[in-house]
């Protein structure tokens, strides 16, 4: 009798802990994935300055909202860039527009694709990403952070693997 309560509170225990266990995976894969991956941004809006009707204002450089600053300049530029008007229609690089995702600004060319973004709607959209504050910037480094989710979740399966080992070598005694 007092084998069989002390297996119950063996598994009971177990399953409580393994149920922590997964709770804490989520958590963990959560924290990860934030220093470990960019953050896109879809369609920020960016208000035009225009010379004449129709006309874009050329030279104009436009910052956008998450242009990386210090060490981020030189890390961890922007990437995955791409402009649209109005229409979600994508501009051409170098024949539209020009980016430095270095300081996260463009400008824009006065071409016939340009010339539509201004007028009762003068917004173009961009979309990017960028590295967060928190973003571990070197690539071994991020490396070893996304293998402790697969390590963690490799422990824990061992662990259940051992407690159903231990449970199943008791019940033979």
């Amino acid at each position: 009798m007092a084998k069989t309560q002390n297996t119950t509170a063996v598994v009971i225990s177990t399953a409580i802990v393994l149920l922590l266990a997964l709770a804490f995976i989520v958590s963990i894969s959560d924290q990860t994935s934030l220093v470990t991956e960019k953050t896109q941004v879809s369609n920020e809006a960016v208000a035009l300055e225009e010379i004449a009707v129709g006309s874009i204002a050329p030279n104009i450089t436009y910052t956008l909202t998450y242009a990386p600053t210090g060490w981020k300049q030189e890390d961890c530029p922007i990437s995955s860039y791409a402009i649209y008007n109005q229409s979600g229609t994508a501009l051409t690089e170098t024949t539209d527009y020009v980016m430095n995702a270095t300081y996260g600004t463009f400008a824009l060319k006065n071409t016939t694709a340009t010339q539509g973004l201004v007028g009762s709607f003068n917004n173009s959209y961009v979309s990017y990403s960028y590295c967060g504050d928190n973003y571990m910037n070197t690539s071994w480094g991020r490396s070893v952070l996304q293998t402790n989710v697969g390590l963690y979740a490799i422990a824990i399966l061992l662990a259940v693997v051992l407690l159903v080992y231990l449970l199943t070598g008791k019940e033979q005694d």
